[in-house]
């Protein structure tokens, strides 16, 4: 069976660890998506709002504003996907992410 070409995503990472944020693009940019990123709150919130991106993998624990909050703001104004790519054990943030609508 052929499948139709799919165009590349528009993905906006956002961590305030550079190293992650490296690694994230790394492996996403080798399928062809364009990567955009954001190292704490305020900008991702820019950056999202300037770009509209496909899809935000997005940090939970940042300085500022963190990865809850953004989410907020995002689902106020989009049904953009939300990924949020934690091994955090914290039960309670996980929660708090899936309140604020993040997909997953």
């Amino acid at each position: 069976m052929r499948t139709m070409p799919t165009r590349p995503l528009r993905i906006l990472v956002v961590d305030d660890a550079p190293a992650m944020v490296g690694a994230v693009t790394a492996l996403v940019g080798t399928e062809g998506h364009q990567v955009m990123t954001a190292y704490d709150g305020l900008t991702a919130v820019k950056r999202f709002r300037e770009e509209h991106p496909d899809l935000v993998l997005l940090d939970l624990a940042m300085p500022g504003r963190d990865g809850v909050d953004v989410c907020r703001d995002i689902r106020r104004t989009s049904r953009t996907p939300v990924i949020v790519p934690t091994g955090a054990a914290d039960e309670l943030a996980k929660a708090e992410a899936l309140a604020a609508r993040a997909d997953d």
